[in-house]
């Protein structure tokens, strides 16, 4: 029933997936378990505690957010160092314009240790999606600080501090972005505008000029982690 659960999950039938997953906790639940032997009992516990996890994700791929929230908070209750069940919960809140609470889980995880580049980017990211310029920009930091060469987090970090109009902090970000992505366009416009609104058009005007005559630029790379 678990291994029929997760294949209905891949095919994305719903139903049909929570349906064989709660027919599996039925039989763990049921006197079947009392007559078979010790080893195949630890096998089926250990397979069963993965179901829910499995069905808080198939709550939320099948868009039943108020269900996958209630499933999330409740597996993080009872594991509140697992980042990736904050990290879930938190994105499902912003997805249901719950930003208040969201963020509430967003700070809990900035304030845990051992997190990665990717922990930080993908908290910016929910601050990002919540409108909390701010707070983005300061999780994108973090993330550039963890691995200095994430040209992704140093983007989105400068395009936070843009959007917030903290002006005076984009220059050392931006030109940090320039250096590993030097033919960026987007890069070198937001430099332009922050040194223009901080009252250095000649500065500003000789990126404009830069960009125009550059022979070629490079628009949407992506790395890969």
């Amino acid at each position: 029933f678990i291994t029929l659960g997760q294949i209905y999950a891949q095919l994305r039938r719903h139903d049909e997936a929570l349906e064989n997953l709660d027919r599996a906790m039925e039989v763990m639940q049921s006197d079947i378990v009392a007559e078979m032997d010790s080893a195949t009992v630890a096998s089926w516990e250990e397979q069963a505690a993965s179901i829910p996890m499995t069905r808080a994700q198939i709550l939320a791929d099948a868009g039943r957010m108020e269900e996958a929230v209630a499933a999330f908070r409740a597996l993080s209750a009872e594991d509140p160092d697992n980042l990736m069940l904050k990290r879930n919960l938190a994105t499902l809140l912003v997805q249901m314009d719950a930003e208040a609470e969201a963020f509430e889980v967003y700070a809990d995880l900035m304030e845990m240790d051992g997190l990665t580049a990717t922990d930080y980017y993908a908290i910016g990211v929910g601050y990002y999606q919540g409108e909390a310029y701010e707070r983005a920009a300061q999780a994108f930091g973090a993330a550039a600080e963890v691995s200095v060469n994430d040209r992704d987090a140093l983007e989105m970090w400068a395009r936070s501090l843009q959007i917030d109009s903290a002006y005076t902090a984009i220059p050392p970000v931006a030109e940090r972005w320039m250096e590993l992505d030097p033919n960026n366009q987007n890069a070198l416009l937001i430099l332009a505008q922050a040194l223009n609104q901080s009252g250095d058009g000649a500065a500003a005007g000789a990126l404009v000029q830069r960009i125009e005559s550059m022979p070629v630029a490079m628009d949407n790379l992506q790395l890969q982690r």
